[in-house]
């Protein structure tokens, strides 16, 4: 495995199988429309943040004011260099540090798949070990650089929201920087995100190719009806 200097050792990806396979066998990255992460019918349990994205209400703000002389009653918000299209759009892993693998392997949490699956077919769903992170993340920026889509990379922090944004209020770097905040009782997610701003509203797929998707790189499990024990899965 390749050594990330935050000391990932590894991505786990957990989605059904034709999503999988469109990533390893056509090399499609399906990113969601990062606002739909707060879409309890869609995501709900322990995959749900109300307070996902925008809606945070609990991070500080730290913007230029610009013109706007808030001496005079008759001031008006200069708002003219708001950009925020909620066009994000994120891909999610779930992070494997070096300090959580053992001799034998990594002990993955029952909750891990129990979450996500839900009352899903086991058997519908693969898993994907991406065995060099820094090389996956090298793909992905590749072709979002050349296709000029604005992009953030990073593990995602569990504060409760509370953060500081240097960033103008509404601005794509405010916009992309408050999907990489969740409540503290979702740590146990160890979630990293890949997220880009589409040019619509919607969620779309990234086609990075499939030279990344070798042997060496990567491992796929299909059928995961095998886990479905309700105990931790050892994974070597």
């Amino acid at each position: 495995m390749t050594r990330m200097g935050n000391g990932i050792a590894c991505f786990l990806k957990l989605a059904k199988t034709e999503y999988i396979d469109d990533l390893t066998k056509r090399g499609n990255i399906y990113f969601s429309l990062a606002e739909e992460f707060r879409n309890r019918k869609r995501y709900g349990g322990k995959k749900y943040d109300s307070e996902e994205g925008s809606l945070s209400t609990q991070y500080k703000l730290l913007f230029d004011v610009g013109n706007n002389d808030f001496s005079k009653s008759e001031t008006i918000l200069d708002l003219s260099n708001a950009k925020t299209k909620g066009n994000e759009c994120i891909y999610c892993l779930k992070a494997i540090y070096w300090n959580e693998i053992l001799d034998n392997g990594v002990i993955i949490p029952f909750n891990f798949f129990n979450d996500l699956i839900d009352q899903d077919d086991w058997a519908e769903y693969s898993l994907l070990l991406i065995k060099n992170p820094v090389g996956f993340l090298d793909c992905v920026e590749q072709v979002a650089r050349v296709q000029n889509y604005p992009y953030r990379f990073r593990a995602v922090l569990y504060d409760n929201h509370y953060f500081e944004c240097p960033y103008p209020l509404f601005s794509e770097e405010t916009g992309m920087e408050t999907y990489f905040h969740k409540r503290e009782q979702f740590r146990e997610q160890s979630e990293y995100r890949i997220l880009l701003q589409n040019r619509s509203h919607e969620e779309f797929k990234l086609q990075i190719g499939i030279d990344f998707f070798t042997a060496e790189n990567c491992t796929q499990i299909d059928n995961l009806q095998f886990l479905n024990t309700g105990k931790p899965i050892l994974l070597k």
